[in-house]
């Protein structure tokens, strides 16, 4: 079975969490795997797809006609994300062009796997086969670590979401509760961890409670609080 991943860039986060880290078993199992990047060129991108016997595309929106190049490309095709992409992440969140290229993806897909119940909803609008697959945790990898001194909140995620930490940080610094981030930067007053895949889970297990603040809108109701896992793992 020859298998193509497509994806923006095989660095994302959500790629890593959701296929990169299964590619060895994929590999065990028989699979004949290829990631191919669309941000590398749509050209290439789509003579790889040509040449599987199934295609998962990851997260990406097409334009119709890059989406309709796909269709015909793909013997099969299977559509897999795990963020409401049919809305902005920023207000105003209603987009009428994600919302058209992402139920143009749902509903030409052979199957459709969603990151939560939520996201399973949105896809069953327009599409007749979803399956919930949501993204998980190694636990081998969180092993008990010492606490720290003082008594130490963490966030972790990148700095592109730093905003939601800003709902609680000031709350938590006059608390006189020590903040640690995880992540490519960090607001005032907080330590900066670096994120790394070998440090991130020690870096969680020295701390004491684990923060995950999200404003209530459209997009954010189809997060799936993988920080939250990584909390409860650690």
């Amino acid at each position: 079975m020859r298998l193509c991943l497509l994806t923006q860039d095989r660095r994302d986060p959500s790629f890593r969490i959701r296929w990169e880290r299964f590619l060895p078993a994929f590999a065990g199992a028989g699979f004949d795997v290829t990631v191919a990047e669309v941000g590398g060129g749509r050209g290439r991108a789509f003579r790889a797809a040509a040449e599987a016997d199934t295609v998962v595309l990851h997260r990406r929106l097409f334009s119709a006609w890059d989406f309709a190049r796909l269709r015909r490309a793909a013997k099969r095709l299977v559509y897999d994300f795990d963020d409401a992409l049919c809305y902005r992440p920023v207000p105003p969140h209603r987009s009428g062009m994600r919302a058209r290229r992402f139920f143009r993806a749902v509903a030409g897909s052979d199957l459709v796997f969603a990151g939560s119940g939520f996201l399973a909803r949105l896809a069953r609008l327009r599409a007749a086969r979803v399956h919930v697959v949501p993204s998980t945790v190694d636990v081998e990898r969180y092993e008990p670590a010492p606490k720290r001194t003082p008594f130490t909140a963490v966030w972790i995620g990148q700095s592109v979401t730093l905003p939601h930490l800003e709902t609680v940080r000031e709350a938590i610094v006059d608390a006189g509760i020590a903040l640690r981030v995880v992540a490519d930067a960090a607001p005032p007053g907080a330590e900066l961890v670096p994120w790394s895949a070998d440090g991130e889970a020690r870096a969680l297990a020295e701390c004491h409670v684990g923060l995950a603040p999200l404003p209530d809108t459209p997009f954010t109701r189809g997060k799936c609080g993988y920080k939250l896992l990584q909390y409860y793992a650690a």
